[in-house]
């Protein structure tokens, strides 16, 4: 029984958007691969491991769709090597899994292990990390776990929508909101013969191309409010 994809070699392969499936052992295989990426592919329905990774294989892995495989992700991590990143995965595993979801073994305190969404089997292990080398290994960010089998494909692409959409909306720029500036036509001449009120002078104010008037009965914080508005248009 052979992998369906093999990496060898230190290199910086790039494996994108592929379907890897129905293989008699292992769908990807890294050994001593260096930093390969491995992003967007699906890898489902497979006799073995999703991935299996050996001796310095340091890849990013993100985004991808693992489901119905025996295992997920195993990593052997030597001495001296940070290991993988393994980052925004959904990891989907039928009643047959018997390995664990997501699994770092050896000197694993480098390996970073985030913001994944992880449906295992009952007796399946989600995250397996044992510190038998290296006790300072960590799952960082870890946002959505869930532990059944009886989830559709469909609700878990709902669920990372979702997370998507809750991050986007945590981390957008908050634009800022401005006053606006409504210039008028001037004031007709009062009509001949018409009572003249005395009134006290305005203050007439140019700023950032606009003409503000300003009466002396003007509240102070609302003449402070327009004119930084102004001035943050103009900006």
């Amino acid at each position: 029984m052979g992998a369906g994809v093999l990496l060898g070699g230190d290199g910086t392969v790039h494996l994108v958007g592929n379907t890897i499936t129905a293989n008699e052992g292992t769908a990807i295989m890294l050994f001593a691969a260096g930093s390969p990426t491995i992003v967007g592919n699906v890898v489902e329905n497979n006799t073995g491991a999703a991935m299996e990774l050996g001796n310095q294989a340091n890849a990013v892995i993100s985004n991808n769709l693992f489901r119905d495989n025996a295992s997920g992700i195993t990593a052997l991590v030597p001495l001296g090597q940070p290991g993988p990143t393994v980052i925004n995965n959904t990891f989907v595993s039928g009643a047959g899994a018997t390995g664990a979801a997501i699994q770092s073994l050896g000197f694993d305190g480098g390996t970073v292990i985030a913001n994944n969404i992880v449906i295992t089997a009952s007796a399946q292990a989600a995250i397996d990390c044992p510190p038998d080398y290296d006790p300072a290994w960590k799952i960082r960010d870890q946002r959505m776990l869930a532990q059944t089998v009886e989830k559709s494909p469909q609700q878990v692409f709902d669920w990372r929508r979702q997370a998507r959409r809750a991050l986007a909306e945590a981390t957008a720029p908050v634009k800022p909101s401005f006053v606006p500036v409504v210039s008028g036509p001037p004031a007709p001449p009062p009509e001949a013969g018409a009572a003249t009120v005395r009134q006290a002078p305005s203050i007439e104010l140019k700023l950032a191309g606009a003409v503000l008037r300003i009466a002396p009965d003007t509240e102070e914080a609302l003449l402070t409010m327009v004119l930084r508005a102004i001035r943050a248009s103009a900006a």
